[in-house]
């Protein structure tokens, strides 16, 4: 087992591997849709030429996934992982409830929340990804040394 001792290093590759397993499920998710559409829409240039362009649509759908679920892991998901991290909270139970609750919640504050439940499935994968990163294969809940953030005096 590899110990990686720092906060940046574990974090940063905990997200950066929680980054591409949300990218990974959304351009599933694509190329499932698009096998779909390609059974029941035939196209004009022939078989081949769909398959070509439904590749070139799930590889630029996962890499504006993958840019999406990284900025938002940093963005939404740092802060409260932080806090949870601080409180205890360090079992894969605790990391799908955050994994689910903040795409729902944030997609439910913008009007969108039927899309919450699909989405914050897929953040349970990327909260799990991020924890066996981070926690089993990674430093270790205790090992991890958080910036001290508190003022001094």
């Amino acid at each position: 087992m590899r110990r990686l001792q720092s906060w940046p290093a574990t974090i940063g590759l905990s997200l950066f591997v929680g980054a591409i397993a949300g990218a990974a499920c959304i351009a599933g998710l694509v190329f499932l849709a698009f096998c779909g559409f390609a059974i029941f829409a035939p196209t004009h240039g022939g078989v081949l030429e769909g398959v070509g362009v439904g590749a070139y649509i799930v590889f630029i759908c996962f890499v504006y996934a993958f840019f999406i679920w990284l900025a938002g892991i940093a963005i939404l998901g740092l802060g409260p992982w932080w806090v949870l991290h601080q409180l205890g909270f360090r079992d894969r139970l605790a990391a799908a409830g955050l994994g689910f609750a903040m795409p729902a919640l944030l997609l439910s504050l913008f009007g969108a929340a039927l899309w919450g439940a699909p989405l914050g499935a897929i953040g349970i994968v990327v909260a799990e990804t991020i924890w066996s990163s981070a926690y089993k294969y990674g430093a270790g809940a205790e090992e991890i040394s958080l910036p001290d953030l508190r003022l001094p005096g």
